[in-house]
């Protein structure tokens, strides 16, 4: 009996270790950030929840502690998790330990995560699961996004008009949440009321739809998805303007006298106010063509060319952004003239007496007036009552008289024997020398002078 008894003790302590050593604890399936459903960002930092799978301690002796170990664990810079907080649930078999906590503790901004650990008494300590099992982690985010309304043009053209905005949430502790959507208020006026108008929206661009001549304001706020709002931004405003402007020429004379002239134009605009205007010439027939672009200006020197005709029109465009018509054209055609040249010579007349061939007489050119004048040919020609008009070669010569300046040209006549038996034919026996200057002026207009001198050819 004492042998049998002997064995059937050693028997019940090798079933012991055996049935405690061999029965193997599992994890929890799953563990979730916060107090239900798992959680991705919390602005709470003053306490932190979770829960996770119950595992199974069928199995387990009577009146043995069963529990689990946890771990709130921070990844504050983007390294290595390290331990925030610890702590551990159990009870007593078979009662059942709980499976989710809600704990007070200071937390910072940071990124988490929840650890958990099942264990069970055992002789001499405890026995844990093999591996803890880790939640997705979740973001304390406690900084407010900021949002604001785009700058809008201070006037519209259409009713209908783009308003958008944008957000931004600070990264703290290395981390942040994010933006999860906007609200958007008007008001018509600024005293007017604000008026819900986006809420709730992920988008950040909305078409808005007012009346002629209203004013509107904006604002908007963000919440990030930690749940942080932000206040309400600067309001930015805007009118809506959509009637053109009127834009004219003024008029100009018929003839422009110098190739420089002046033009002028004006616009008007009872809403918003001009803005630029585009000015276009047209060179007779052609097309027209752009002179000026998006000037504020309202007058401009033009220079044109002598003997052509022009044509100028105009449009506005208003602050709005609202187009006039170009205006009826105006004309006006350059007929410059330039300086006036006079001539003389010395000397006066001529006599060519018996044997006589060649005379010297110096022509005196003077210019008068604005420019200058470029001489290009000295033309020759002898008139007799009785024996008609001769008329000799051109001398080609490039000669500039500026305003107000004389050059002296010298001039040989020659009298050959045929010329002069033609004249000595004559009753009178003398001729007209008419010499002339040609040329053109600044404007490349063409200029001339002459002059007469008396001719005596005399017998032997």
């Amino acid at each position: 009996m004492k042998k049998i008894a002997i064995v059937s003790f050693f028997v019940w302590i090798g079933l012991l270790f055996a049935f405690n050593l061999g029965f193997s604890l599992d994890a929890p399936a799953w563990v979730n950030d916060g107090p239900g459903e798992d959680i991705d960002y919390t602005n709470n930092n003053t306490s932190y929840s979770a829960n996770w799978a119950a595992v199974d301690w069928n199995g387990t002796e009577d009146k043995k502690t069963i529990g689990y170990d946890y771990l709130l664990e921070i990844n504050a810079g983007g390294g290595d998790y390290s331990t925030a907080d610890s702590g551990s649930v159990t009870s007593s078999y078979p009662g059942i330990p709980q499976i989710a906590i809600t704990k007070s503790f200071v937390l910072i901004e940071g990124l988490y995560r929840f650890k958990v650990q099942s264990k069970r008494e055992s002789l001499g300590g405890w026995d844990y699961s093999d591996d803890y099992t880790i939640s997705d982690g979740f973001i304390i985010d406690t900084t407010s996004p900021t949002a604001q309304i785009n700058s809008l043009t201070s006037q519209q053209s259409s009713r209908s008009f783009a308003v958008s905005w944008t957000g931004t949430d600070p990264a703290s502790g290395g981390v942040n949440s994010g933006i999860e959507n906007y609200d958007v208020q008007y008001r018509d006026g600024q005293s007017g009321i604000w008026v819900n108008w986006q809420t709730h929206t992920a988008q950040t661009q909305a078409t808005f739809n007012g009346e002629w001549r209203h004013t509107y304001y904006f604002r908007v706020r963000a919440t990030d998805k930690a749940g942080n709002v932000s206040s309400w931004s600067n309001a930015e405003s805007t009118s809506i303007d959509t009637v053109t402007p009127i834009a004219t020429m003024q008029s100009l004379s018929s003839i422009q006298n110098s190739t420089s002239f002046v033009l002028q134009w004006s616009g008007s605009d009872n809403e918003s106010g001009i803005s630029y205007y585009d000015i276009q010439v047209k060179v007779g027939n052609g097309q027209w063509q752009t002179l000026l672009t998006h000037t504020i200006l309202t007058s401009t020197t033009y220079n044109g060319a002598n003997g052509q005709t022009y044509y100028f029109r105009v449009r506005a465009t208003d602050i709005a952004g609202n187009i006039s018509s170009y205006s009826t054209p105006v004309q006006t055609t350059v007929q410059a003239t330039g300086v006036s040249l006079s001539l003389s010579a010395s000397p006066s007349s001529l006599s060519f007496s018996n044997g006589e061939e060649d005379k010297t007489i110096t022509l005196t050119a003077t210019a008068t007036g604005p420019g200058s004048i470029t001489l290009t040919r000295i033309l020759e020609s002898r008139v007799n009552y009785e024996t008609g008009t001769e008329n000799l070669s051109p001398e080609t010569i490039s000669q500039v008289i500026p305003s107000g300046t004389s050059v002296d040209l010298s001039k040989v006549v020659h009298l050959s024997d045929t010329q002069r038996a033609s004249i000595l034919s004559t009753s009178s026996k003398s001729f007209n020398l008419i010499i002339t200057l040609e040329g053109n002026d600044s404007y490349g207009n063409s200029i001339s002078s002459s002059i007469t001198i008396p001719v005596q050819v005399t017998e032997l």
